[in-house]
């Protein structure tokens, strides 16, 4: 970006620092230093603020495909919803509530967008 910006105004560009803000539904006032991180891992207390990874995605619906369809969605193909539901992403769990993949449904299919079960 700065290479671009630079660019066009004919005289380059550099950055000297970026800070993010925020990250999907997180902002920097919900985040911790990396001392005070430090600090909860001497003390065994780091667990009492590990999010689990789907809730970065809270903002999708959440739906559970059948246990046939886990198998194929955890090697990637598309698999089939029980319920009629409307086309868009949602977060995709197994029977036993694991979180599987961030997906889209498009006509009762799962195509999966990102995926984040253990193998």
């Amino acid at each position: 970006m700065c290479h671009d910006i630079g660019e066009k105004l004919g005289c380059g560009g550099v950055m000297s620092a970026l800070r993010r803000t925020r990250v999907g539904v997180y902002t920097i006032y919900a985040a911790y230093s990396l001392d005070d991180v430090l600090a909860m891992c001497l003390t065994d207390t780091v667990s009492d603020i590990v999010l689990p990874v789907d809730s970065i995605f809270s903002q999708y619906p959440s739906i559970t495909i059948p246990d046939p369809e886990v198998r194929k969605a955890k090697n990637g193909a598309l698999c089939s919803v029980l319920n009629i539901v409307e086309n868009g992403k949602y977060r995709v769990y197994a029977p036993t509530g694991e979180f599987l993949l961030l997906g889209e449904i498009v006509d009762n299919k799962v195509k999966t967008i990102k995926s984040f079960f253990e193998v």
